[in-house]
């Protein structure tokens, strides 16, 4: 009898032990994050079309036999664009050789975890067969002090048999699990060189796209006088359409004052109720507005810059360019009102829409589909890009105004 309640102080310690085995295996399986990773993904896959887009235009323009700033614009785009595909590559390289070496911490803690459970249940086994025979349970159940006692050592030799089972079954899982974390490791490493070999072909084409630029940058310098003359012609543009929307402006605050019933203030709008209520919610949305085009990419950037092919001239620019393919729709980037549609040389058809206190301009538009007076909702269609079909070109010209305050688009349109 000494020997059963020996054995049963024993058994309570080593099942203990087992347990506590038990759940910390559990509690140290390892969930790895690929949040970074799906995010480097996407990004490489945003810029992998982002490149198509400008080889699907730099094909148009090597079509015409003469050589164009669009044409350099578009090398240089597709130049930064392969740059940040590099870099988002080699970013997610690095993700994956953390997820490499994360995997194979996983497959060395599976192993020994995988032991401690292998020995676990061998001296469960051993326990089991040392106590096998039915007369020592049976002496070891009678011995109870009463019923409930008897109870729960029947209930105790019922989870020790179970308990065996569970542990057999979980070292089942545990190899299962071992053997598909080491083929995901294959996986991922086969991942790896496949991404190593497409970053060097992206390399490849960087360098080629950048002896192109070369060579068109040398033709370009050979028809200096020509790009002079261009320039000149798009700086009087540039005015007149400034010139053009701060009438439009002044007008608006014509307007607004007399639709209030108060005098005008100067360079700015006056608000009705409703007015405040669009303004606000425009502001509320900064850094989150769309962009005037569903597809496509900024060509020229808000501020000053100086000229790709001439030294010493600086190129001002009040709003965004945006270059999208030929028969693109222009849409409105926020729900309002159409304050104005106008014609400028150089400009083509100009919109402008009122939000609230703030102004959305888009120039260049071959057709309009929007007349003065119109309310518009945010994405809506407003016209058709004009294509330049001796450039090979679609470019919008967006800008956005408070009152008569310029604002950079590019802070309010989302990245």
């Amino acid at each position: 009898m000494y020997m059963l309640y020996k054995k049963e102080k024993y058994f309570k310690k080593f099942f203990l032990c087992l347990v506590i085995l038990f759940m910390t295996f559990f509690n140290n399986i390892k969930i790895y994050s690929q949040d970074k990773k799906t995010i480097l993904q996407n990004n490489k896959k945003k810029l992998a079309e982002e490149i198509a887009l400008t080889n699907k235009m730099l094909n148009e323009t090597r079509k015409n036999k003469e050589t164009s700033i669009n044409q350099l614009n578009l090398l240089n785009i597709q130049i930064k664009k392969r740059e940040d595909l590099i870099n988002s590559m080699s970013l997610e390289i690095i993700e994956i050789d953390k997820e490499i070496t994360s995997h194979k911490d996983e497959i060395s803690e599976k192993e020994i975890s995988l032991n401690q459970l292998k020995d676990a249940l061998a001296k469960l086994i051993y326990y089991a067969y040392k106590t096998r025979k039915s007369q020592d349970k049976l002496m070891y159940i009678f011995a109870a002090k009463d019923f409930h006692q008897a109870y729960m050592r029947l209930k105790y030799i019922q989870m020790y048999s179970l308990y065996i089972k569970s542990y057999a079954e979980q070292i089942k899982r545990t190899q299962d699990t071992l053997t598909l974390t080491v083929e995901n490791l294959n996986k991922i490493r086969q991942e790896k060189t496949e991404l190593l070999n497409k970053q060097q072909e992206e390399k490849l084409k960087l360098a080629k796209t950048i002896n192109e630029k070369n060579i068109t940058i040398s033709k370009l310098k050979k028809k200096e006088n020509e790009l002079r003359q261009i320039i000149k012609k798009k700086e009087k543009a540039a005015k007149d359409l400034q010139n053009a929307i701060n009438k439009l402006i002044q007008e608006e605050i014509t307007m607004s004052a007399k639709k209030a019933g108060t005098k005008p203030v100067k360079d700015k709008l006056t608000l009705v109720p409703e007015e405040v209520a669009l303004s606000n919610d425009f502001s509320s949305n900064k850094g989150k507005l769309p962009w005037p085009i569903e597809k496509g990419f900024i060509s020229t950037t808000f501020g000053s810059h100086p000229h790709p092919v001439i030294s010493g001239i600086i190129i001002k620019n009040d709003g965004l360019n945006f270059t999208t393919t030929k028969g693109s729709t222009i849409r409105s980037i926020f729900k309002g009102k159409v304050s104005a549609v106008t014609s400028i040389p150089n400009y083509n058809n100009v919109v402008m829409i009122r939000h609230g206190e703030y102004l959305s301009v888009y120039a260049n538009l071959a057709t309009v589909y929007v007349k003065t007076g119109d309310y518009v909702k945010t994405k809506q269609a407003i016209g058709m890009i004009y294509y330049d079909e001796k450039e090979d070109n679609a470019t919008i010209h967006f800008e956005l105004r408070k009152g008569t305050t310029i604002l950079n688009p590019a802070e309010w349109l989302i990245k």
